[in-house]
């Protein structure tokens, strides 16, 4: 029976989540760019309703030297129209300004028309980002309103996260191993069952980010899911 740590816990939470603030870093190839920008995403979870993304870009300068930025302008960005290429320029789809790429990476004076800084770091072949740097520009995009129900569907089984319940369905019956951890690795709930339909009762949870553990015949299924609390 597998047993979580927090370490392993916080690892396995990256691993389904990796724009989750959990995660320490995010990594993009190298060689995955070019000269042409390339805009990625990091979603930032606010409550279970709520949340933001945050996008970002990334891309070659001269000499193959990789420049990062926000997809969003240190002025302009309560327009959320973010930024698009002009040959070796970034323009702004909201003023129309332009700005040379190779001078993308520097820190720029607060309050001025700029593609908003972002740091990175080079570990081997990856572009290395920093999770906190990204939350830092979170004020720079807008509040998305989300659907309390996420669901989770496979040709095997289906999970539907509700208020208070979690919906389990799989395609055939056989015994089932439930458990449910929170963030420090400590398990809240057990049980087992061997119906292919179950209704996992979540309202006694505090507020927070907990996993769902399905263990069957020595195959596991985890989900991470938010409770916004009683």
């Amino acid at each position: 029976m597998k047993i979580f740590t927090k370490i392993n816990l916080i690892a396995l939470i990256a691993m389904l989540f990796s724009a989750n603030a959990i995660s320490q870093t995010v990594t993009v190839p190298v060689s995955e760019l070019t000269t042409t920008a390339k805009k990625y995403s990091f979603t930032y979870i606010i409550s279970s309703t709520e949340k933001k993304e945050i996008r970002y870009i990334c891309l070659l300068g001269t000499g193959n030297v990789v420049k990062t930025c926000f997809d969003a302008c240190d002025v302009c960005y309560t327009s959320d129209k973010g930024y698009s290429q002009k040959v070796d320029k970034l323009r702004c789809n909201n003023c129309g300004q332009v700005f040379a790429i190779d001078s993308l990476g520097i820190s720029q004076k607060a309050g001025t028309c700029n593609p908003s800084y972002l740091p990175h770091t080079i570990e081997g072949s990856k572009v290395s980002i920093k999770t906190d740097d990204l939350i830092k520009g979170a004020y720079l995009f807008k509040v998305m309103n989300v659907s309390a129900v996420e669901e989770v569907h496979n040709h095997d089984y289906s999970i539907i996260s509700r208020l208070g319940a979690i919906d389990l369905k799989f395609a055939e019956s056989a015994e089932r191993n439930i458990k449910i951890y929170n963030i420090n690795g400590i398990l809240n709930l057990t049980s087992s069952t061997n119906s292919n339909e179950v209704l996992v009762n979540t309202s006694d949870l505090f507020a927070g980010v907990y996993i769902l553990s399905v263990e069957c015949n020595g195959k596991i299924i985890n989900k991470l899911f938010y409770v916004s609390g009683k």
